[in-house]
């Protein structure tokens, strides 16, 4: 609408002729013209280039529409993902650090020349922040059966995913997965590694694999939990697993979540206790590690 707004870091300074501010001349781009970054190109007889600009650049768009300040707020520090910007025709990122080229990231592909001396530059102001974040999707699954897992998607993120005891499906390399769990009974997890290529974020999340969404003892009455529910503390007695020395007890929540691991060596002992003081309401799972057998009883926590 030929008016134009200026912003700095997402807040609107736009000039007003009450205060001291900054000013601009507005002339509509002519067809056939080349447009430039960083100078005032003066056409006509005898016009000479002048008042280049003082500084680094870096992450320069150009829209066809307006954005909101809400928009530049989201924005202005994050790397884009240019499929997904409705009406981002201009796109320089000045990643390359070498040539005289920056290349077009949008659907438009013109490069930027440099020239009159611009050198590469590793101090740009942009910042490359990724906001952390964690996997959602099921902690309870059955064998040989899908299960889909994911992260918010950050616009510039490559994801990389690594699952133990399945086999993931489709999704590698974006922010969702599917993911077939196998015959092995007892945990399994699914780790994302996400990175912009300069800073990046990790988290796992451990799933419980059985026949019915949860693994069902081999023999019946082997491990006891009780008093179940619970209110400050479970006792875990091992009855008919005489074979128990050492042991490791992983105590994890509906999501798969870890929340308390207790070491465990058997001193003639067949019961121990562990104090859940410091867990909310809710249902856990106690999964008894030892060698390559995994046994997992549900237990809940009512204070």
């Amino acid at each position: 609408d030929v008016n134009i707004k200026m912003y700095i870091n997402g807040t609107d300074v736009t000039y007003n002729p009450n205060n001291s501010g900054w000013s601009h001349d507005y002339n509509p781009v002519l067809s056939g013209t080349d447009m430039y970054f960083g100078l005032q190109h003066n056409v006509g007889p005898g016009a000479v280039d002048n008042n280049f600009f003082r500084g680094n650049l870096d992450e320069i768009r150009i829209w066809n529409r307006a954005l909101s300040q809400v928009e530049i707020q989201n924005r202005y520090q994050t790397n884009l993902f240019p499929v997904s910007e409705t009406g981002l025709v201009g796109y320089w990122k000045f990643d390359e650090d070498s040539d005289l080229v920056a290349n077009n990231s949008s659907s438009t592909n013109v490069s930027a020349i440099l020239y009159n001396g611009v050198t590469w530059s590793k101090d740009a102001p942009f910042l490359s922040s990724v906001n952390s974040d964690t996997i959602v999707g099921t902690g309870n699954v059955v064998q040989q059966q899908l299960a889909d897992y994911s992260v918010n998607q950050q616009p510039g993120l490559n994801y990389n995913w690594n699952v133990l005891n399945g086999t993931i499906q489709s999704g590698q390399n974006t922010n969702s997965i599917s993911v077939e769990w196998g015959n092995l009974l007892g945990l399994g997890s699914v780790i994302i590694e996400a990175s912009n290529g300069t800073c990046s974020f990790t988290d796992t999340m451990f799933v419980q694999i059985g026949v019915n969404g949860i693994h069902e003892n081999d023999e019946a009455g082997t491990l006891v939990i009780y008093p179940n529910p619970a209110k400050n503390k479970i006792n875990i007695e091992f009855k008919d697993f005489l074979k128990l020395k050492k042991a490791n007890l992983i105590i994890t929540d509906r999501l798969g979540e870890i929340v308390k691991k207790v070491s465990y060596s058997d001193n003639n002992q067949k019961k121990i206790y562990i104090s859940v003081d410091d867990l909310s309401n809710g249902v856990y799972f106690l999964n008894l590690i030892t060698g390559n057998q995994i046994m997992t009883e549900k237990f809940l926590i009512i204070k």
